[in-house]
């Protein structure tokens, strides 16, 4: 299994919440993580990070980039999609530093 640790990693992530763990996290570390999660669910998550996050996310998924980012241009929130994504973003937190 390949290294996603290579970039540099905050001692202090208990004190992130579970948004500012994944917009903080070494990008080929969200990417592996990502890798075995279906196209929407990834499009979905990857609509919550800024522009240049989301591209440095896309470029590390190239086998997915595509379906992903026409995904991304139809996304639209909702009032249901608060607590969907505060359920997700703690989903995918613990899974990068549980």
């Amino acid at each position: 299994m390949p290294s996603v640790h290579n970039e540099a990693i905050s001692p202090m992530r208990s004190d992130l919440s579970p948004k500012e763990i994944l917009l903080t996290s070494p990008t080929k570390k969200i990417a592996f993580v990502l890798a075995d999660e279906n196209v929407p669910m990834i499009a979905y998550l990857l609509s919550l990070f800024p522009e240049e996050k989301k591209q440095e996310v896309l470029s590390s998924l190239p086998n997915l980039k595509d379906p992903i980012a026409n995904l991304l241009k139809n996304i639209r929130k909702t009032t249901f999609s608060g607590n969907f994504e505060d359920r997700l973003t703690k989903h995918f937190a613990d899974k990068l530093w549980g």
